[in-house]
């Protein structure tokens, strides 16, 4: 019999923790890997108030091909786009745009990302923790495995899978401190 590597075992766990089907999971792939279309994109430049004119659909594919439709920064396929190298969304000039992942582009910015890994690291944690301790884990032992201050919009993924493993539990009122309420309804 083959061994599957603990990466391809991890895909089809979380693939059935979904309930996903071969043909539903091929399409978040391709989803998540294929990059945005240069018409679609060079049209929704043009209905923004704050961007210049864009440039044309061949112009965008031919960044993309000359990319190798990898990100500048990491080399992910994952959800790339182009990006304003100056920042200037007006400055729609060629040589000003790049490709760059979404967590990439976010990075450079002032919003800025955290931890670009977040809910991936919270979903492991949680799911080791739940096959451990034979129940589902509290968040703060979820934080505490992931190594993550705050679980943030991680908490609706957690919420998610805990609803999928029969778990109900509603999501407390979000305060300042980002604590939510550990009881569990089963």
């Amino acid at each position: 019999m083959h061994q599957q590597s603990p990466q391809y075992e991890a895909l089809l766990e979380l693939l059935n923790v979904l309930g996903a089907s071969e043909d539903e999971a091929i399409k978040a792939v391709l989803s998540a890997f294929t990059p945005c279309q240069p018409g679609a994109l060079r049209q929704c430049w043009a209905r923004q108030p704050g961007f210049g004119t864009p440039p044309k659909t061949r112009e965008i594919w031919d960044i993309f091909e000359s990319a190798k439709f990898r990100c500048r920064e990491c080399k992910s396929y994952l959800r790339i786009t182009l990006d304003h190298i100056n920042g200037n969304p007006k400055d729609n000039r060629l040589e000003n745009l790049q490709v760059l992942c979404a967590d990439c582009n976010r990075a450079k910015n002032n919003r800025g990302v955290v931890n670009k890994d977040a809910r991936v690291k919270i979903y492991r944690a949680a799911i080791t923790l739940y096959k451990k301790l034979g129940r589902w884990p509290t968040d703060l032992e979820i934080k505490d495995a992931c190594g993550i201050r705050d679980l943030s919009g991680g908490i609706y993924m957690v919420r998610f899978i805990q609803s999928l493993l029969g778990y109900q539990k509603k999501l407390n009122r979000y305060d300042s401190k980002h604590e939510y309420g550990d009881s569990l309804r089963k």
